[in-house]
């Protein structure tokens, strides 16, 4: 075929997929209805007991990456049961979500969450408390890099024998609380470690750990925190940091839900802390 003829046949083939596409997006989509949003999580490390309501904005509404502005649902009833007993939450309005310190959170026991509105809506949910806490890491070490002025902690997460396990492990300074605000954790990352990893086709493995870099002088102390989660928390947070909203070359990733009628999270974790005060750490 003569080179200009096959030119121009790819010139036509283009214009006319381009107005295929356009013709499709004249499509009408039937608008979507606002669902719950939830986001709790139980331990029994913790004495309280967060769960956060909100209301999803409609399909194709336009949303940054940075815009927070999703309703907050002040007048829902929160409800959590097992084994016959039954705890309603209170809204806490400074902190915009239900809380109740009266949950006995028993390692190994199935929680059941239920949440309705007066318009209503009603969305459930379910999740098991890990029966066990995480292993203690261990080989903690300090490094200290005298050309950046920072050290640096390495140590090691060893897997329980038996597959099936998902932790999340991260590391930084905390603020205490106050009433008006939760504890705030200052995560300061690894530079080699993930902070969600699972022993599947992995049982018995060591985890590696290094820190990011910190200042060389007059630390609080850090504190490495280890979870053993359920695997609701593991696949929701998988999800969520896997997302890329302003990405356009980013494969679509679904967010994970175990919240039947609306969308989120309830879920279950074990945690162990260990301060380090790099300040009088034997090296």
């Amino acid at each position: 075929m003569n080179p200009k003829y096959t030119l121009s046949y790819h010139i036509l083939l283009l214009l006319t997929l381009l107005t295929a596409c356009n013709m499709e997006s004249d499509v009408d989509v039937p608008a979507s209805k606002p669902k719950l949003v939830v986001s709790g999580f139980i331990s029994p490390e913790t004495d309280t007991a967060f769960v956060k309501v909100l209301r999803s904005k409609p399909l194709y509404t336009v949303t940054h990456y940075n815009n927070y502005d999703y309703t907050v649902v002040t007048d829902a009833e929160v409800k959590i049961n097992s084994d016959g007993q039954q705890v309603v939450l209170n809204f806490l309005p400074v902190q915009q979500r239900y809380y109740t310190t009266e949950l006995a959170v028993i390692p190994g026991r199935q929680y059941f969450l239920e949440i309705t509105t007066p318009s209503g809506e009603r969305v459930s949910s379910n999740c098991r408390v890990p029966d066990q806490l995480p292993p203690d890491i261990t080989n903690i070490a300090l490094e200290t890099n005298p050309f950046y002025q920072e050290k640096s902690i390495r140590f090691t997460l060893p897997d329980r024998i038996g597959s099936g396990d998902y932790y999340r492990v991260s590391a930084g300074y905390v603020f205490e609380p106050t009433y008006e605000w939760p504890a705030w954790f200052n995560s300061i990352g690894f530079q080699s470690g993930q902070e969600f990893v699972s022993d599947v086709q992995k049982d018995g493995t060591e985890f590696l750990y290094k820190t990011y870099g910190f200042g060389s002088f007059d630390n609080p102390p850090i504190n490495i925190y280890v979870s053993l989660t359920d695997d609701h928390y593991f696949k929701y947070h998988q999800s969520v940091n896997s997302f890329q909203d302003d990405n356009p070359f980013a494969e679509p990733t679904p967010v994970y839900s175990n919240i039947e009628g609306g969308l989120g999270v309830f879920a279950a974790l074990r945690t162990v802390v260990t301060s380090v005060d790099v300040n009088k750490f034997n090296q």
